[in-house]
């Protein structure tokens, strides 16, 4: 069985999508610095309770899925959340604020997670949905690590850059992971059409 980390080796991580805005400038004082300081927060809270749901909802889906490449790819990816949680409550505790728990997060938060916490007897042979609502969890927590990213940048935080690059790279991984099992799973998947035939028919033979 592979590990789930060989599955994205082939391939490139995309880190090419994120440029770092060096050159960029400078935010305005007062108002514009405030406001950025503001969305800063706030994506970092909301990262935090991403990462919970993450916590949350992983070991469920690893306990579900039918393939060992997909329960092995949810358990690896928990690890690597657990490592990625920690990191972002040393983002937020340099900046003051108290990190959002399973306990403290907003109600809306849980709300693309929530339909993914179903009983085992609901989701059982779901894999092509367990993965879906994967990468959709995951392309969201990409998205808003590519903002904080900015933001840190903008704001010369250099701790926070280099802990949000990590994640965000592990972020990449655990993509391409899941996309590697998605084609595999595509390519094996039976009744598929077999495609037309390029030899005459008997017919056509005369």
């Amino acid at each position: 069985m592979p590990n789930p980390a060989s599955l994205a080796a082939t391939h490139d991580t995309p880190r090419a999508l994120h440029s770092s805005p060096r050159n960029q400038a400078q935010p305005r004082p007062n108002t514009d610095l405030e406001l950025l300081r503001r969305r800063y927060r706030q994506v970092l809270e909301r990262l935090c309770g991403s990462e919970q749901e993450h916590l949350h909802v992983l070991p469920a889906m690893a306990k579900v899925a039918q393939r060992p490449a997909l329960q092995d790819a949810f358990r690896y990816h928990y690890e690597k959340t657990l490592s990625q949680a920690e990191r972002l409550a040393t983002v937020c505790a340099a900046l003051g604020l108290r990190p959002v728990t399973l306990t403290t997060r907003p109600a809306g938060l849980s709300q693309a997670a929530r339909p993914w916490s179903a009983s085992s007897s609901e989701l059982a042979g779901c894999d092509d949905v367990l993965i879906t609502a994967a990468r959709q969890l995951e392309h969201r927590e990409i998205a808003d690590y590519l903002v904080a990213l900015h933001c840190a940048e903008s704001l010369r935080d250099q701790a926070a850059v280099e802990l949000l690059e990590q994640t965000l790279q592990e972020e990449y991984e655990a993509d391409l992971i899941l996309a590697a099992l998605e084609a595999e799973m595509t390519e094996r998947r039976p009744g598929q059409a077999e495609p037309p035939s390029t030899q005459p028919s008997s017919t056509e033979r005369g």
